[in-house]
């Protein structure tokens, strides 16, 4: 497949993924006012990659498909690699002014390291340095984008009674939890949360 548009990105976004904010669930990110611009800015981002004065800055031929990939996937093997991919971030990022802060080679770029790395996956046993090569090829072919998600649920839920169903997720909360499971630890902003914390 190779690079996709941003209008297959933009279509790839409506699939019934289940995402929620204030409360309610959003049903077309691409279209409700609280996700679209930042939809379309990532939509943008892909249509440079076809741009014909762009191409050649933005992609590189697959070593497995042949088709253009970005450059985002390289596992640099030179300087010339290094700086090509350097190049490439820098016009996305201009692109944006730097204020698209999880574009898609933010996580690629990561991903291409542990597949560079894969044989340390499979230290204890050769499956998972596989796995890691295998999905690496996954998302360069098919020109994916993946972040970080976040998620906060808040330590004391409503009341509500047994014999009904909650329909919605409980709402985000902008202050530390209340009450955390680990009475010994206490809540710090500076400090992740450790596994018995229920954020």
């Amino acid at each position: 497949m190779g690079i996709r548009t941003g209008a297959a990105y933009l279509a790839s976004l409506r699939d019934e993924r289940e995402i929620w904010i204030d409360g309610e669930r959003v049903g077309d990110v691409t279209t409700d006012r609280r996700f679209a611009s930042a939809a379309r800015a990532v939509a943008a981002l892909y249509d440079m990659q076809h741009a014909p004065d762009l191409r050649a800055r933005m992609t590189y031929k697959s070593p497995t498909s042949s088709a253009p990939v970005g450059l985002s996937f390289i596992q640099p093997a030179s300087i010339d690699d290094l700086v090509a991919r350097r190049e490439m971030v820098k016009t996305w990022n201009d692109s944006t002014c730097g204020m698209l802060g999880r574009s898609p080679d933010y996580m690629n770029i990561m991903l291409t390291g542990f597949a560079s790395a894969n044989l340390a996956f499979g230290e204890k046993d050769k499956r998972f340095a596989d796995n890691v090569l295998n999905y690496y090829l996954h998302v360069r072919e098919n020109d994916l984008t993946m972040t970080t998600r976040w998620s906060i649920r808040r330590s004391t839920a409503p009341a509500r009674s047994s014999s009904r169903r909650r329909t919605s997720p409980p709402r985000s909360c902008a202050r530390p939890p209340r009450a955390l499971s680990s009475p010994a630890r206490a809540w710090s902003p500076h400090l992740p949360p450790s596994p018995t914390t229920s954020w």
